[in-house]
């Protein structure tokens, strides 16, 4: 899972001043037994999980460049656009998911953060 992580992050571009967070990993969970096990993650997930990631940090770069940078805004937005070509987007989200996402992007668009301040604040981890 991590080289998967690792190597997507090598086709994804980032803002200017911004690195790569660490693999978040799954917390152990009980089994059926209650015993704690760790977690095995099924092919893709390392690479869903960067491309994931690489969303909320150009959600958070469109956020903060919106007011004061508008030529840093469109370009997040420009990036931000691509994530609907990704496998995150196509093939790993389901229906609704999708129409929240375009939902977001519609109104940043028309240059309302709403949607989109909402997603990063209940999706996007602290980097």
């Amino acid at each position: 899972m991590e080289q998967e992580y690792w190597a997507e992050t090598e086709a994804l571009e980032l803002p200017a001043g911004v690195t790569w967070p660490p693999v978040i990993h799954q917390e152990p969970a009980p089994d059926h037994e209650g015993v704690l096990r760790g977690h095995s993650y099924e092919p893709g997930f390392g690479r869903g999980q960067a491309q994931g990631v690489w969303f909320c940090i150009w959600q958070k770069e469109w956020l903060t460049q919106r007011s004061g940078a508008p030529e840093r805004a469109d370009a997040a937005l420009v990036q931000l656009n691509a994530y609907k070509g990704m496998v995150n987007y196509q093939e790993y989200s389901d229906a609704m998911v999708r129409a929240a996402v375009d939902e977001q992007l519609e109104k940043a668009a028309l240059g309302d953060p709403s949607l989109m301040a909402k997603n990063v604040e209940i999706n996007c981890p602290e980097n």
